[in-house]
């Protein structure tokens, strides 16, 4: 390589280096928000410009406002400022509507947020509004759009979110990726909250480059469980767990949450948790409900997630996750029973034994017999009946999908 050569390739890395500089953004050192221009003082935590610093921060303290609640199955997701949601699912799944309840938020007097479609035109669209969110003053800005370049042009414009685009499939396959970018870098650059709505493919998984399911913070998925329930499915999350929520739509098209009024034990993996109806084959975690049915004491509303395991102190031992499950089946209404609780809710429902009564009824017996008297017998107190309940054992029935191993 001549000198020439190298000159001209010291001064291409030159030129490289001061265009990834001017790329760089700069942030607030204290809590990492990003620092617009136009800011004299941090918006996020009310720093000083000192703490203006380029492309790092070493965030010591919360910014104000940088977390936000809002109402329905939506309030399991802790979306912090600056976050990047992927709403996927099949038709008539409720992505639009679910998508709409991000525009009332938990302070209700939120009046912000923009609306960005190539599918639907905005007559329809605020018809579905009205429904959803029918406390709402005033609609937020509905625009149609048809290409890439419309959106990058419209958000130059916008600086107050969430901006929720519906839906990125209806842009095409590369152009869906060029606009899921753009959408994000907005929710960079403005500290912001946006939701992009995907279609889903045949097999149920979200439609487009892998590329695209990387780049956002959160992933959502909305769907059926196996017994038809409406779920909102957590499947990644950045800030937080995964889980799932149930979820419906009311007699005038508001979305509220069903009742359950079985038991149900907690089948499943974190993200794609469903409440089982006990004793429906299937049932892999029902140790203890094998318990209560088997003396008639289960009652309807529980839940419930342990295998009988004699070995251990309780007698059962837990499914996996048994918190998130835990948090799942509370969220749903249902009574949580664990090997630990089983003596207190048997204190509940095993009856008192009334010597007295059980002599009356005793003395009964024998004169219908004909003054025959029958042996008496010893009545068990309540803790008893429990203590002998509980060292009984539990015959074990295997999952539907469990397979037994045939003797040799």
């Amino acid at each position: 390589m001549t000198t020439d050569e190298k000159q001209r390739s010291t001064d291409r890395k030159a030129a490289r280096n001061v265009r990834n500089m001017r790329q760089r953004k700069h942030y607030c050192r204290r809590c990492g928000t990003p620092w617009r221009d136009q800011w004299v003082v941090c918006d996020g935590c009310g720093a000083s410009s000192s703490n203006r610093v380029l492309g790092y921060a070493r965030p010591t303290v919360d910014a104000e406002g940088d977390e936000i609640t809002y109402k329905g199955p939506w309030k399991r997701l802790p979306w912090p400022g600056q976050g990047a949601v992927a709403l996927h699912g099949g038709p008539g799944s409720g992505k639009s509507s679910m998508a709409a309840l991000l525009l009332d938020d938990d302070h209700e007097k939120s009046e912000g947020g923009v609306w960005i479609s190539k599918e639907q035109d905005p007559k329809p669209i605020g018809k579905m509004m009205r429904r959803i969110i029918p406390n709402r003053t005033l609609p937020p800005p509905l625009f149609r759009v048809e290409k890439p370049q419309d959106v990058f042009g419209l958000l130059q414009t916008i600086s107050k979110g969430p901006v929720i685009v519906d839906s990125l499939t209806a842009f095409g396959l590369r152009e869906a990726l060029h606009v899921a970018h753009i959408v994000h870098s907005w929710t960079k650059d403005n500290n912001e909250r946006s939701l992009c709505v995907i279609q889903v493919t045949k097999e149920g998984s979200a439609a487009g480059y892998m590329e695209i399911i990387h780049l956002f913070d959160a992933i959502i998925g909305l769907g059926s469980d196996k017994w038809g329930v409406r779920q909102f499915r957590i499947e990644k999350n950045r800030w937080g767990p995964e889980g799932a929520s149930y979820w419906q739509f009311g007699n005038g098209g508001h979305i509220e949450k069903p009742s359950f009024d079985a038991s149900y034990t907690i089948e499943g993996n974190p993200g794609s948790f469903h409440l089982h109806p006990y004793p429906l084959q299937g049932a892999k975690w029902c140790g203890i409900f094998d318990l209560l049915d088997s003396e008639n004491l289960l009652r309807p509303g529980l839940a419930s997630a342990a295998h009988y395991a004699p070995y251990m102190p309780t007698g059962f031992i837990k499914a996996p996750q048994n918190e998130e499950r835990k948090r799942f089946a509370m969220e749903s209404g249902l009574q949580w029973i664990e090997p630990d609780d089983l003596h207190e809710y048997l204190l509940d429902v095993v009856p008192l034994v009334n010597p007295d009564r059980e002599e009356d009824d005793r003395k009964k017996r024998d004169e219908k017999k004909g003054g025959k008297k029958d042996k008496p017998s010893k009545a068990l107190d309540q803790h008893d009946l429990i203590t002998k309940l509980l060292s009984k054992p539990t015959s074990y029935r295997p999952p539907q999908d469990e397979q037994l191993i045939p003797e040799e």
